[in-house]
């Protein structure tokens, strides 16, 4: 490696560990997870990406899981169920037969529980995302009635497999 001058070395501190609501803030275009406040047994909790942010409110635009197969060993047809773990899309862009009731558009700073994360693929929930909800303790996705999807049942071996 060349030779740096001082000066252009940096420490930069990870934030791994952080509780986000110390020392980072929401900006626009940043994706967020609220609980779901329209009470929908079938969406737990809600994703959505900053459009604009104040001091007061953020106006969100909502994205809304794909339906998938279930998975289970029953014969027969399977029937779709939303899914979690798949790929998730704006909510504007989906017809409003096919969408859970969302919360509104502008929500207050302080019900948003996660933020900052970027999906994978552009559509899909990482597992660490996933895991900071099951820590927030306001949901389980390891229920089979949840994750009974292909990359649900990843996802619960994921959560089984992990050391704590």
């Amino acid at each position: 490696m060349p030779g740096m001058p001082l000066e252009s070395l940096v420490q930069l501190g990870g934030t791994q560990d952080v509780d986000p609501s110390v020392d980072v803030t929401c900006c626009t275009g940043d994706f967020i997870i609220v609980n779901n406040l329209t009470n929908s047994k079938a969406l737990p909790f809600c994703v959505g990406q900053v459009m604009d942010v104040d001091d007061n409110s953020a106006i969100v635009q909502w994205w809304h899981p794909s339906m998938s197969k279930e998975a289970n060993l029953k014969a027969g047809r399977k029937r779709n169920i939303l899914d979690l773990f798949g790929e998730w899309s704006p909510a504007d862009e989906l017809a409003v037969g096919e969408v859970e009731p969302l919360p509104p558009s502008v929500l207050a700073p302080s019900k948003i529980l996660l933020w900052g994360f970027v999906l994978e693929e552009g559509t899909l929930l990482p597992f660490k995302v996933l895991d900071q909800i099951m820590d927030l303790d306001f949901v389980d996705l390891t229920g089979l009635k949840i994750s009974s999807t292909k990359r649900g049942a990843m996802y619960r071996a994921h959560r089984l497999m992990r050391v704590k």
